[in-house]
């Protein structure tokens, strides 16, 4: 449960819920870094859901074909995070999972650093719809997107600092960064499943994460979506990043 509202409230967050789930399990609970990053599956399959039931009128919309524009910038968007989010994912992971706790918590701190100064560097330029998206700002959403697959990166901070670069306001970059994210996530986590297979938990446990990410996830979206014209979450993002660095100075 604990697990599923980090996951639902971060998720829409540029902060890495991935990474704060991992600071979390690794260094709370003390659990390995290979088996903290498989876990994340149930709770990204729980945020997914609720970003699909949150958005439901667009996704209707898309799918019948009235938003072809938009259509062509998920799946393009969807291929470019594939084609270099893979690689950089298999290059990353054997790294990761064999670093020690302290290392690993490292790696995310300054993940989130990057984040977080990438962030406050974009600034809302013009005032482009998010429904005039182009077969240029797909490709650079998307690669923006695939480097997310790097610990403490986040995925939805990187986008949506690349469309506010590209000219959309703020409200419309995380709209787009939210539509994403539902294609991204599922592919992933397909892929992911058949490359390292499904974590060892039980069902009962699985139906937790799933349905707690879910609903908490669900709340913080809508919050979010209302906060995302007033604050920027930069500043947190870097200072979680130097916080998670800490441990290394013992090293």
């Amino acid at each position: 449960m604990l697990l599923g509202l980090l996951q639902g409230v971060a998720e829409w967050l540029p902060i890495s819920s991935k990474s704060q789930v991992m600071l979390l399990l690794i260094g709370v609970f003390k659990i390995d870094p290979s088996q903290s990053l498989s876990l994340s599956i149930f709770l990204h399959i729980g945020t997914v859901i609720a970003a699909s039931v949150y958005f439901r009128n667009e996704i209707v919309r898309i799918a019948r074909m009235k938003e072809t524009k938009l259509l062509l910038f998920l799946f393009l968007s969807t291929l470019a995070t594939g084609m270099v989010g893979l690689p950089l994912f298999m290059l990353f992971r054997k790294t990761f999972v064999q670093s020690t706790g302290e290392i690993a918590i490292g790696f995310i701190g300054a993940g989130l650093v990057v984040t977080g100064v990438v962030f406050l560097l974009s600034r809302e330029k013009q005032r482009r719809s998010y429904r005039n998206v182009n077969i240029s700002d797909s490709i650079i959403a998307g690669l923006s997107q695939s480097v997310s697959v790097l610990p403490g990166v986040s995925r939805s901070g990187m986008t949506t600092a690349s469309l506010l670069f590209m000219g959309f306001s703020q409200e419309d970059s995380v709209k787009l960064s939210m539509l994403m994210s539902i294609p991204a996530v599922i592919g992933a986590e397909i892929g992911f499943s058949l490359i390292e297979g499904l974590p060892p938990v039980s069902a009962t446990e699985a139906l937790v994460l799933i349905s707690s990410s879910f609903i908490f996830g669900f709340i913080a979206l809508a919050l979010f979506l209302k906060l995302a014209r007033k604050i920027n979450f930069g500043y947190f993002c870097i200072l979680l990043g130097l916080i998670a660095l800490i441990p290394l100075l013992h090293l």
